[in-house]
């Protein structure tokens, strides 16, 4: 489990495969808020059951999380995560559970305000999974590297004029390699080549004619596999030129319409809702986040 309100603040389109760096800003999200706590209410799952509040999230006067709970249907407590900070470089969050042994996470800044190290102590089987990021002189990120209890992983990131133009990843099993288009400053084709540097997958992304992309499409083409043509196409509108104030996502496979996923934001850039339907335009999934202010 992650920080839920950074996923929250963070809008970004992911990627059909791991390994790719479409945004490698690693600077840790400082919201400056006044509200108190945020609740998020489940209003529809598969399930088709009643409504409930599945999530309440509370932050201290600073805008940092503090508590998060986690709820079930029946209103009890299946997961808390108590956050702290030591210092200014440092979090700390205390993963409690209803049936399991708590976990630990621990994430450490540099000066610059860029994610440096991220450890997870597992409290069922006693692992520990650390990651460490490291950047050049001009801030960005250049590699990272995983560090399992079973072996470790590295990602290493280069740049040309300014731009990513490829991400190589080693494994001790498998080494990959992706690859970055551009046309003009934007990333429109990725493309991703197995060890033997054979084309594997492509993912080519159109933008919108304005400034700020108004659509975005992504098609995912994979080579070795039965899935030969995936697309998501991304709708934005705006309250203005800077703050987004719904994102539409529709999913399609084989050039079918598979699900459809809308997210609603206020002007202050806050997820209120999100809700996705199926093909048929059915709503399966539906929930609704409202801050509330401690004045």
């Amino acid at each position: 489990m992650k920080q839920t309100f950074s996923i929250l603040l963070i809008l970004v389109t992911s990627l059909s495969f791991s390994q790719e760096y479409y945004d490698t800003d690693m600077t840790r999200e400082k919201p400056k808020l006044k509200n108190y706590y945020l609740e998020t209410k489940t209003l529809i799952d598969s399930t088709g059951a009643n409504p409930y509040l599945s999530l309440i999230q509370i932050f201290d006067e600073k805008g940092r999380h503090k508590i998060d709970y986690e709820f079930d249907r029946n209103g009890d407590t299946i997961a808390r995560i108590k956050t702290t900070y030591p210092d200014k470089l440092t979090e700390i969050e205390i993963h409690s559970y209803k049936a399991e042994k708590s976990d630990t996470a621990i994430f450490k800044y540099n000066k610059r305000n860029q994610q440096t190290i991220e450890i997870w102590k597992w409290g069922e089987d006693k692992a520990i999974d650390t990651t460490r990021f490291f950047y050049d002189h001009k801030n960005r990120l250049i590699a990272n590297f995983d560090i399992y209890d079973f072996g470790t992983n590295q990602d290493s990131l280069f740049y040309e004029n300014g731009r990513l133009i490829k991400s190589i990843s080693y494994d001790p099993e498998i080494t990959d390699s992706v690859t970055y288009d551009y046309k003009k400053e934007r990333i429109v084709k990725i493309k991703k080549f197995n060890n033997q540097s054979e084309l594997v997958s492509e993912y080519d992304i159109e933008y919108g004619r304005i400034k700020k992309p108004k659509r975005i499409i992504n098609i995912y083409k994979s080579y070795n596999s039965k899935m030969f043509d995936k697309k998501s196409i991304t709708d934005f509108e705006y309250h203005n030129k800077n703050q987004i104030k719904s994102k539409i996502i529709r999913n399609y496979n084989n050039g079918k319409l598979e699900e459809t996923t809308e997210f609603y934001y206020s002007k202050y850039g806050f997820l209120k809702e999100s809700k996705t339907k199926d093909s048929k335009g059915k709503i399966i999934r539906q929930h609704k986040i409202t801050l509330h202010n401690t004045v």
